[in-house]
């Protein structure tokens, strides 16, 4: 049943339809997936790989087609049935049994040797960047099973796709010994071009096939911002039965309408599938499957909070003491 925020096909927009060619273009993508289309397919490649791009079939290519079910994920699984704390960096020198949990998490976007800087106004990442292979050797890691959620700002994640060959990231990734590693967290955003949210889920899935080829550990990054994407999911992990664990980014659900397909998703893959979702971000609280024993969240702000409270302990310690 499609959901009733959705439009139905007759109430098409006429500007969408002039917009957006995504549907010409692949059959993969329904007329009504244009619907939401907000801004012109401008083809430029700024920010997003549109379908009107010049060069759209080799980025098309180079994700191995738009058909999840070209993505193999054939290695280990993992199955999680647990919260997961992930560890800033201002922890990374905690003691290890200060954290209870056997199971940690670390962001891409913290074991890098280079962080983005802000340049003339945007944020660029030199193209020097690696990963850095000391990143598991911090004294709170010790002992742990340690899961890598590739998340981070868009230019991190696209910058390091982008020289994913000429960095070696997935022997690399694999080299550090993961327990797992989620799929790299490619943004999709509501009004832009379904065949673009296309490529990206696809990228992601890819980047998961690489490394499950590679003898890892994979737990796929699911993300849908409409229906006929979340059918797509449904159908793929039905078909890969294996497939035990999938993440599901919730950071940067602010707005109603973001935080609500992001809902209809995870009530969908938990309907319609016997996967274990973790939640990478804010919990779910106040819907229908906030309390599902299917589903657990992965985040950094006990210990953040941890953090500043010990932070602000030893401040009035030194007042008292000087």
């Amino acid at each position: 049943m499609r959901n009733s925020h959705n439009r139905d096909n007759n109430q098409l927009s006429i500007l969408s339809a002039l917009y957006c060619d995504s549907d010409l273009v692949s059959p993969l993508i329904k007329p009504i997936e244009k619907a939401f289309v907000n801004e012109p397919c401008l083809g430029t490649g700024v920010n997003i790989i549109d379908c009107k791009h010049f060069d759209l079939n080799r980025y098309i290519e180079e994700a191995h087609g738009l058909d999840f079910n070209n993505k193999n994920i054939n290695g280990p699984t993992v199955y999680i049935n647990q919260d997961i704390p992930i560890i800033p960096p201002d922890c990374f020198n905690m003691d290890p049994s200060d954290i209870d949990s056997e199971i940690v998490g670390v962001r891409l976007y913290d074991i890098l040797t280079k962080k983005p800087r802000l340049k003339k106004g945007f944020y660029q990442l030199d193209d020097k960047v690696k990963i850095n292979k000391l990143a598991l050797s911090h004294p709170v890691l010790h002992g742990k099973k340690i899961i890598l959620f590739c998340t981070g700002i868009d230019t991190a994640i696209e910058k390091i796709w982008w020289l994913r060959n000429d960095i070696k990231l997935f022997d690399e990734i694999v080299n550090l010994g993961f327990y797992a590693v989620v799929g790299m967290n490619f943004s999709l955003f509501l009004g832009e071009c379904p065949l673009a949210q296309l490529l990206n889920l696809n990228k992601s899935l890819l980047f998961c096939q690489e490394l499950s080829f590679r003898g890892v550990n994979v737990i796929p990054h699911i993300y849908a911002v409409n229906d006929e994407q979340r059918f797509k999911w449904v159908q793929y992990l039905n078909n890969n039965t294996s497939i035990k664990t999938v993440a599901v980014n919730t950071q940067l659900q602010k707005d109603y309408r973001s935080k609500l397909e992001t809902e209809l998703t995870i009530a969908t893959l938990l309907n319609n599938t016997e996967v274990t979702i973790i939640t990478n971000g804010y919990k779910l609280g106040g819907t229908n499957v906030s309390h599902n024993d299917r589903l657990y969240n992965a985040n950094q702000s006990k210990l953040k909070r941890r953090m500043i409270l010990q932070n602000n302990r030893s401040k009035i310690n030194l007042s008292f003491t000087s």
